[in-house]
């Protein structure tokens, strides 16, 4: 007569051991190490099956492969299992130990707080702690979809009470979390706590009450906000709706925000984005910028694995040119054409190698005299870069991009080089 009781085989079930694995698992306790064929065999299970079963067995630590040829496979002794199961019923005895107090605590609020499943439409919960719970009740029994509208004060309180913990537990159950809010630079850091769990917009604009939609059955908006210093300046007051004409206004509220917010990821990159680098070239130490220009270049080759690197002189040089006018825009005066021409003209006076003058005032064109661009070889530098110098002042003083253009510096050897100035 067999004994009453547990068996091994009850056992290995029970820890989620699948019954042909146990088999398989067992066979291998019997006759000690055994070949895949041979243990297929033992345990009347075919080889496809019992190839997958043996992976999941040496994956869970059951059976062990052995060197040699054949390969075979060792069973984890019955003793050490035994062992194991023991000490992960230990584990779940002390994990249900420590939350025994927590769980009776949540019964006895329960019975207490507002209970949502009651046939009220409206519900009023005062103070923070009672809407949290309340809330953390109804996530944990959303289904489908949660829509939040955040504030940076809400969203805080949201981390401070633990609600957060209740939307990643909804979010592994599948629940989908959309959160709309408003980002700026002291708004970011809080919403990147909820970006492992939650699909982020960005606002157009801040919400003056924030909110929680959970699935089609209910609607919590927060009356007071006001949240300072991480403490409530006055009691937080809440309401819990389930009437159907709310839910819908608070749907298609959500919807049309959600199709006017942009991309929570480009937000932050705005928000984050390094200030631009700049290069600074100083007249008498040219050469320390051109050696930082070298850095550069050499890091970027090394970096991607290039020896030779081939820069666009032409694009190179209109960026120089472009940047050498808002400069020299930044320095003179002007509020029209005429103005900031005659600006110009006394600029180049004072500071340049050339001289500028105006021919016509209808087109507007300006003729530059004894500039390097009028003189071989830099005449094809010239023929790129004072067009960008003068155009870059106008449009620095004038708001607008004025085309500028080229000039015949065959002839500017002579007389100076014209350029016609359109407006824009």
């Amino acid at each position: 007569m067999g004994r009453g009781g547990r068996s091994l085989h009850g056992l290995l079930l029970e820890d989620g051991v699948p019954d042909r694995g146990a088999r398989i698992y067992l066979a291998a306790c019997r006759e000690g190490p055994l070949t895949a064929s041979e243990l297929a065999r033992r345990a009347q299970l075919n080889r496809v099956d019992a190839y997958r079963f043996i992976r999941q067995l040496v994956a869970n630590g059951l059976l062990r492969s052995t060197n040699g040829r054949p390969m075979r496979f060792a069973p984890l002794p019955p003793e050490q299992f035994l062992d194991r199961v023991h000490h992960k019923a230990a584990e779940k005895v002390e994990e249900l130990e420590g939350e025994r107090e927590r769980i009776l605590l949540g019964w006895r609020e329960a019975l207490v707080s507002p209970d949502g499943a009651d046939d009220r439409r409206f519900t009023v919960l005062e103070g923070a702690d009672e809407a949290f719970r309340f809330l953390k009740r109804k996530v944990g029994a959303a289904e489908k979809e949660l829509q939040m509208c955040g504030t940076r004060d809400s969203l805080g309180r949201v981390l401070d009470f633990g609600l957060d913990r209740s939307l990643k537990e909804a979010r592994a159950r599948g629940v989908k979390l959309r959160l709309l809010v408003h980002i700026e630079a002291d708004t970011l850091p809080l919403a990147k706590q909820f970006e492992s769990f939650a699909e982020i917009r960005h606002a157009p604009v801040p919400f003056g009450v924030p909110s929680l939609q959970i699935d089609r059955n209910g609607l919590f908006v927060n009356i007071s906000d006001h949240y300072a210093n991480g403490t409530a300046a006055k009691p937080l007051i809440g309401l819990w709706t389930t009437s159907p004409e709310l839910l819908h206004s608070g749907r298609e509220f959500f919807r049309h925000v959600w199709s006017r917010s942009t991309d929570y990821a480009a937000r932050q990159v705005a928000l984050e984005a390094p200030s631009g680098a700049t290069l600074n070239i100083i007249a008498g130490h040219e050469d320390e910028g051109m050696f930082r220009l070298k850095e550069v270049a050499e890091l970027g080759m090394r970096a991607v694995g290039i020896e030779e690197l081939r820069l666009d002189l032409v694009g190179l040089i209109d960026t120089i040119g472009r940047q050498l006018g808002r400069e020299i825009g930044d320095r003179v005066t002007g509020e029209t054409p005429p103005e900031v021409v005659r600006a110009l003209t006394e600029y180049y006076a004072s500071h340049a190698m050339g001289a500028v003058s105006v021919v016509k005032d209808r087109p507007l064109t300006l003729r530059v005299t004894g500039c390097f661009a009028s003189q071989s070889p830099s005449s094809e530098v010239g023929r790129l870069l004072c067009p960008a110098i003068l155009g870059a002042a106008l449009e620095r003083r004038l708001g607008s991009r004025w085309a500028v253009s080229s000039s015949d510096f065959g002839r500017g050897r002579r007389g100076g080089c014209l350029f016609t100035i359109v407006p824009p």
